[in-house]
């Protein structure tokens, strides 16, 4: 928006309050006294992105990394395509309102309404149905165990875990065994709508990511979360790393909870907090590719249709 209202007039005022022919009649080159005037702009534009990733990297204690570098990348090329897209109106030769409503127009369908049309596009293609079914299921196949028989339980968890078949059954009164037998048949009953709803899920960030490819706003938006490792394939991955960290403890701690055995016995120093830790698999080339190739033929087309030609 800011690139938008430092351009959108730079040619056409200066045409609208006659001062266009006096620069003619100087002699001078029209071409780059324009050239000068958007300069002004992308330094100035330029600067003040940089302050702010300057000011980010001391307040925030960012690592000077890939991933860093990666953002800044992103961030200018996002900069220079508008830069493009406004140089291209420019050129066109029409109006200062003219060329506002152009680019606010082109605004609004790229970062509001096309990523509205296309969220709404990949959710009826791909409804994630089954996350609520997968919630229902697994608390309705917990809750029921309370009045199923115990064996019916206990069979099935053993079928799960054979190493613990040894504890047997205990039928009367209440006992961790069994306990943790009805927490697990919630999720075993729900696996197949989880690995469902995890499918559907990458199926979604995958089509996002083939039509974002297209659209500079939603490569970018895309781009940083991928950077970030917010997107939604790593939420997956991150769903996937605590149930693995949780089996874990359910494979330590079992026995020892099965046996009765004390809480003095158990090394706690030895347990201390994990974090997950996705390795990068962001490709700069492939996620920026297009764009640049957007931005140079904007600018390509623009000077060419337009300056050599057109302002004299």
């Amino acid at each position: 928006m800011v690139i938008i209202a430092l351009n959108f007039n730079l040619l056409s005022e200066e045409i609208e309050k006659g001062t266009w022919k006096m620069i003619l009649m100087q002699g001078k080159s029209p071409f780059q006294f324009l050239i000068k005037k958007i300069s002004v702009r992308v330094v100035f534009i330029f600067a003040v992105l940089a302050v702010l990733f300057l000011v980010a990297k001391v307040i925030l204690q960012i690592p000077l990394d890939s991933n860093f570098l990666y953002i800044i990348i992103n961030s200018y090329l996002y900069l220079l395509f508008w830069f493009s897209l406004c140089i291209f109106v420019i050129f066109l030769r029409k109006s200062s309102n003219a060329n506002a409503i152009i680019l606010l127009s082109s605004w609004l369908l790229l970062v509001v309404f096309i990523p509205v049309l296309i969220n709404n596009y990949i959710v009826n293609k791909y409804p994630v149905g089954e996350a609520f079914t997968m919630t229902i299921k697994q608390r309705d196949e917990y809750h029921k165990r309370w009045d199923t028989d115990k064996k019916e339980t206990m069979d099935k968890f053993y079928a799960h875990y054979p190493q613990f078949a040894k504890y047997g059954i205990k039928e009367q009164g209440f006992s961790w065994l069994w306990y943790y037998a009805m927490q697990q048949m919630g999720d075993d009953q729900s696996k197949n709508e989880r690995e469902a709803m995890y499918l559907k899920i990458a199926q979604r960030e995958a089509l996002s990511k083939q039509i974002a490819r297209y659209f500079p706003p939603l490569q970018v938006q895309l781009s940083m979360n991928e950077i970030a490792k917010t997107g939604l394939t790593n939420h997956i991955e991150f769903l996937k790393a605590t149930t693995n960290f949780h089996e874990d403890l359910r494979l330590f701690f079992y026995p020892k909870i099965f046996e009765n055995e004390s809480t003095d016995s158990i090394d706690w120093e030895n347990h201390e907090s994990d974090f997950f830790k996705e390795p990068s698999t962001y490709k700069l080339l492939n996620n920026i590719i297009f764009t640049m190739i957007l931005t140079v033929l904007l600018l390509s087309f623009g000077l060419y249709k337009r300056v050599f030609f057109k302002v004299k």
